[in-house]
């Protein structure tokens, strides 16, 4: 009789280790033949959905703070990029920032600056510092207006103004506001000797005096009547006078602001009665002031032309024969003279032109030759 054997269980090994559960099943739940029940592909998404979520809260901070880290980056690298305003600069020093726009010229807020500067001053100026345009970065509250930077600029900004000043040889004598006032004193200085009565046809100065537009600072500047105190000062100096024509002691005396006794002192080869050739020179104690005033006069005047004498020879008569045949008459010249003078003083006299006006009329003299 045939009898089915029992089938025995097999027993595991005490050391063995229990099969691993494969990856993705649910506890509980057999994979069986590699086949699975819709419920059980659906409980293991569910599972791995649920530990993908796990990881992902734990890694949501470091997102985050990652996240936080490049926009601030691309933050700051966006506003050193984005130069949006002009810092107006003096000298390196920051005074204004101005918003950048097509329509602002940064130069027309440095002449502007300039410009209000000279209109209250009513000259030209220089300015010291160098004003420069940076291109920055900057906030709203940081810019200024196109005209509240024009005002910053101008208070900040130092400068020498144009002036004059009046040259002596190689030395600044004054300087004055402007040209016109540097001519001022300079005519002052003439005046005194333009005379009444006298044609001046030239004037100027001995020495080599000239003005010259300059740059300085306000405080520089003097008043005419300073710069007139300055070049008028003297200090005492001899001089050469020559003799002319109707001279006498106590006129020279006069022209030289000395008294006679003064006079003579320097001269002692003269006295009170010492008559006086024309030609010869005298010497003159002066207060000489720095600049000294040169004018030259031309003078007119008439003369006579004296009448030419001719002789007509007759050798019927003896040599001792004398007759007058015809008398004739002077004639008369107008003579042009120059007459230079220093700080009133007359150094020269000088012809420069004479023109006969009436022909003089010969003398004819018969003389006997026999």
């Amino acid at each position: 009789m045939y009898m089915s054997a029992k089938k025995r269980r097999p027993q595991s090994k005490p050391n063995a280790e229990p099969a691993k559960r494969q990856r993705g099943t649910v506890k509980g739940i057999e994979n069986r033949g590699g086949k699975r029940t819709p419920a059980e592909s659906m409980a293991t998404k569910s599972i791995n959905l649920i530990k993908l979520a796990k990881r992902l809260r734990g890694n949501a901070f470091i997102f985050l703070g990652i996240f936080i880290v490049i926009a601030l980056t691309g933050g700051l690298i966006y506003a050193s990029t984005n130069k949006n305003a002009y810092a107006i600069e003096i000298d390196g020093n920051k005074v204004a920032t101005v918003k950048k726009t097509g329509k602002l010229d940064v130069k027309e807020i440095e002449s502007q600056a300039v410009l209000k500067i000279k209109n209250s001053l009513g000259t030209d100026i220089l300015v010291n510092e160098k004003i420069s345009f940076v291109p920055v970065h900057a906030s709203k509250k940081e810019i200024s207006s196109p005209d509240e930077a024009i005002m910053k600029v101008s208070n900040s900004l130092t400068y020498k103004v144009e002036a004059c000043k009046i040259v002596v040889g190689q030395t600044d004598m004054a300087i004055l506001k402007n040209k016109g006032e540097a001519n001022k004193v300079l005519d002052s200085l003439m005046e005194p000797y333009r005379r009444e009565g006298t044609n001046i046809i030239e004037e100027g100065f001995v020495e080599d005096v000239k003005t010259e537009n300059v740059y300085v600072s306000s405080d520089e500047i003097i008043t005419v009547e300073k710069a007139l105190q300055i070049l008028t000062t003297t200090s005492e100096a001899a001089e050469t006078y020559t003799i002319v024509a109707n001279d006498t002691l106590t006129k020279i005396a006069q022209k030289a602001g000395m008294t006679m006794e003064e006079l003579l002192k320097v001269n002692p080869g003269y006295n009170i009665n010492s008559s006086l050739r024309i030609g010869e020179e005298m010497v003159l104690t002066i207060d000489k002031p720095i600049v000294s005033v040169r004018t030259v006069e031309e003078n007119k005047y008439k003369e006579v032309e004296p009448k030419p004498v001719q002789t007509l020879n007759n050798p019927n008569q003896p040599k001792s024969y004398r007759k007058s045949v015809q008398y004739g008459s002077d004639g008369e010249a107008e003579v042009t003279e120059h007459i230079i003078r220093i700080n009133g003083i007359e150094s020269e006299k000088t012809a420069v032109d004479r023109v006969i006006i009436t022909e003089p009329v010969p003398e004819i003299i018969e003389v006997g030759t026999k």
